[in-house]
């Protein structure tokens, strides 16, 4: 099994496992159903299907591309040359969540956008300084830790 298809099916299988369905036959042909019978969690798999679908098209291998960890759970977009909240105020409004896996797909993957984990999302904003507002006015995301 090439990386590729490792990948997918790493990703895949923590979908199936984050709502709880362990019977692929469950999972690819009824949809799941959670243990009283009930209706499908397709909330759930759709969040994951669509974070999966782009994070994909960015980082093929699904890694983070400046440290390389690979758990799909701590993964997520990031705007290269930050601005990001600027960004989705702009196209998204207030809005969180999918919102701006569904606006990257809509938009056919525009560039300027790059996988990174949320750890490395955190040393990214201290390094480039990005501020965040508040209803308090703007605040440094982290404070500078050179003068602790």
């Amino acid at each position: 099994m090439c990386s590729l298809d490792n990948a997918a099916y790493v990703a895949e299988s923590f979908i199936r496992s984050a709502i709880g369905c362990t019977s692929m036959t469950l999972w690819r042909f009824t949809g799941h159903r959670n243990g009283s019978g009930g209706t499908p969690s397709l909330g759930k798999v759709a969040h994951w299907r669509i974070k999966t679908e782009v994070i994909r098209h960015y980082s093929p291998f699904l890694v983070c591309v400046r440290c390389g960890y690979d758990d799909i759970r701590a993964l997520s977009m990031d705007h290269i040359d930050g601005g990001g909240d600027a960004h989705r105020r702009r196209v998204l409004g207030y809005r969180g969540g999918n919102s701006l896996y569904y606006w990257l797909r809509r938009n056919q993957y525009p560039p300027g956008f790059q996988v990174l984990c949320m750890n490395c999302q955190w040393i990214k904003r201290h390094e480039m300084q990005e501020y965040h507002s508040t209803p308090l006015g703007v605040i440094p995301i982290m404070g500078n830790l050179h003068s602790m």
